[in-house]
Formats: C-alpha cells, structure tokens, sequence
C-alpha cells in the first residue's frame, strides 16, 4: 500500500508542478460552465442534467491528454526496467497511476459542486436543488472517469509514442460512447441491438446521471475498470516477464477468458432488478401496479418517441425525461416492450414512420435574447402491437 501511495503522489506532483495541469483545469472549468449556464439561463431550470450530459464529451479529449504519457514515456525513456528493479509489483505501478490520474480528475470535478452551492445559497429556499439527484450525478461521473481512465491507461501501454497513445485512447472511447448512439442501435436488428446497448457506456451512465443507482449499471463500470486494469498490467509488462512459451500461451488465455467473463457479468447482471431512486419524490421510480402491468403484457409492443434533434432548450429537459421513463418500461418489460428513438427533421424514413403514426410536426413558443419565436419540430409517441392468432402465429401490427 505504502507503494501505491509514494507513486499516486510522484504522479501528482508531477502533475502541478507544470503549467499543463492548471490549463487542463481552467479549459475544463471554462467549458463546463459555458455549456452549463448556456443551457440553463434559457431553459429557467435548476437542473445539472446539461453540465453532466456534456461530461462525456469533455473526458473524452481531456483523460487521454492526462493518460497518453504515464506509460508509454516509461517505456520511450526506458525507466521501466529501473522502476521495476524496486520492490514494486506490476499491479502496485499500474493501479498507483490509475489513481493518481483519478484522483487529479476528480479533483477538477469537485471544482464544479462550486454552482449548486453558490446558488443554493443566493436563492430562496435553498435553490430548489435535489440533493440526491446531485450526489449521484457525482458518484456517475466518477465511475465514468475511472473508466475513461482505465481506456486511457490501456491505450498507452500498447505504444511507446505518447501521440498514438492519445488517438488511440480517444478512438477507444469514443467507440465506447457511440455503440449506445441511435445510429447504431436503429441500424442493428433485434436482439443484438440490445446487446450492443448494453456495451455502451453512455446508456450506464445517463441511468446514473437522472438520479438512480441501478446495480447493472455500476456492474458494468466495476467489469470495465477491472478489464482495462488488466490488460494494461498485461500489455504493459510482458516483455519483462517470462517469456517461455507455455507461460505466453497461458497469458493469452486468460486474457481471453478475463474479456469473456467481463461480457458474461454484464449479460447475466441483466437479470437483477436492484436499484435505488435518490430522488426526493421518488420520480423515476414506477409504482409497483405499473410493472406488473408492463411484465404481464402478452404480446410485444413497440415504443417509438419522434423528436427532433434541434428540440429548443426549454422542451429538451421535458425529452429527455419522457425517454428515460419510456426506457424505464423496456427495462421491466422481460423483453416484450421495445423502445426505439427517431429524429424525422433529420431522416426521411423516421419522417415517414412519423407520419404512419399521424404525428405532424408542433410549433414550440420559444423566449430567446428577449425575443418570441416560434419554431418547429417533432415531439410524439407512437404505439404498435404485435398482435397474435390463438395458435401464436403473428397476425399484424396494430399502431
């Protein structure tokens, strides 16, 4: 432990002893606040839902920039043969990284409890914040920033070119974060785009971000922390380690079946319905008539929201909560509810879906820069059942 400590605070110094750390940090404040404020003094909300729905974003260039040099300067300048002379294990040198890394970007993130709390205390009644909403914002970014971590660590042990370890950092992520994106999701056919859904990392983390602790989700973050860990402590340090050929052989097989039980956790954990609503009023908890109702359903209904992608600030917020209580439904249906997301001003078969369903484009009244506008665009839900014949055979869609 002692070890794990001496490198978290090696790594830190190192941090702020140079002027790039406290750039980092003023360009992640800046934007941070930017996009919060931006969407916050139009939609007259108190809500940390848009600071933390750009976070991904922003970690996704920020983390490598940090990881890209921990260890693939080690091997360029060639200190890793001297560091591993000490009485330092592998895992004691990997892991005193990963935390010392999470430790600077958690820091960085605290920085931002500075807008509800400044609020809180300038405004009447405490600001309106839900505390349980904001202490498990927090606790998803955290998880997402350990994962990004673990991403960024194992990219740079695959290279000694500090360079190619951040592109390769930023592309595994971004992979991560584009396999829950509708683009794919729409594209795949079922079951296996919900398979590929639950690989996404966006999709665990938005569940976080509303106000819910779902065991699944934190399932997948701990399975990912883990796997990265792993194969960074592997890629990083098997040219120093034995390298007869049973012992490389039996180093690749459990690599192999450490990834296969990272996916299998992940499937299995689809199975647990533990979750905990840190909201005040319990709003993104169903009541217990309405999943009985949802798991008794017989036949498979489809659940289709049509909205636009450039929905004004002030509907947004109202969006997204409708998503996420229609996906609620999906996730206690046992399969029979499917739920699927369309953006007709931006694609002519989601515009022809929509019209299938007779739901037209709506004006929305919007209040920017002191001026009234009205603009257009698509808010509705479509419904359509599979019915069935007495013997099980499908018969048709009723919408």
């Amino acid at each position: 432990m002692s070890n794990i400590i001496a490198i978290i605070r090696k790594e830190l110094r190192s941090y702020f002893t140079q002027p790039l750390a406290y750039i980092l940090l003023v360009v992640f404040l800046g934007l941070s606040s930017f996009f919060y404020f931006r969407a916050v003094l139009v939609s007259q909300q108190l809500t940390l839902r848009p600071l933390f729905g750009f976070l991904p974003w922003i970690l996704l260039f920020f983390i490598p920039a940090l990881t890209m040099g921990l260890l693939a300067k080690e091997k360029e300048s060639g200190t890793l043969e001297i560091l591993t002379t000490q009485k330092v294990s592998y895992k004691e040198i990997v892991l005193g990284k990963f935390l010392a890394v999470l430790s600077f970007i958690f820091i960085a993130i605290l920085i931002t409890l500075i807008i509800p709390f400044s609020l809180a205390l300038t405004t009447k009644g405490g600001g309106g914040w839900d505390w349980g909403i904001i202490f498990s914002q927090y606790l998803g970014s955290f998880f997402l920033a350990a994962t990004f971590i673990g991403v960024g660590l194992f990219a740079s042990s695959l290279t000694k070119n500090q360079i190619a370890a951040f592109i390769l950092g930023v592309t595994f992520i971004f992979v991560l974060i584009f396999l829950g994106s509708n683009t794919v999701l729409l594209a795949l056919p079922h079951p296996f785009n919900l398979f590929v859904q639950k690989l996404s990392i966006l999709d665990h983390y938005q569940g976080i971000a509303r106000g819910v602790l779902d065991l699944r989700d934190l399932i997948y973050f701990l399975s990912l922390i883990f796997l990265f860990l792993y194969l960074t402590t592997f890629f990083f340090f098997k040219e120093l380690r034995n390298k007869k050929e049973k012992r490389c052989k039996w180093s690749w097989k459990a690599v192999i079946a450490f990834v296969i039980l990272a996916l299998c956790i992940n499937l299995v954990s689809d199975k647990v319905k533990a979750r905990f609503d840190l909201t005040q009023e319990r709003v993104f908890t169903l009541s217990s008539a309405t999943k009985k109702i949802i798991s008794q359903v017989e036949n498979e209904v489809e659940l289709s929201l049509f909205v636009s992608k450039k929905l004004p600030v002030q509907i947004s917020y109202q969006a997204q909560q409708i998503k996420d209580t229609l996906s609620d439904y999906q996730k206690f249906s046992n399969g029979k509810v499917k739920f699927n997301i369309y953006y007709p001003d931006a694609d002519e078969a989601a515009k022809s879906k929509a019209q299938e369903f007779n739901i037209p484009p709506v004006q929305f009244n919007v209040v920017s820069q002191d001026e009234f506008q009205i603009k257009q665009g698509y808010l509705g839900i479509g419904i359509s059942l599979k019915e069935k014949d007495s013997e099980g055979e499908e018969t048709g869609t009723r919408r």
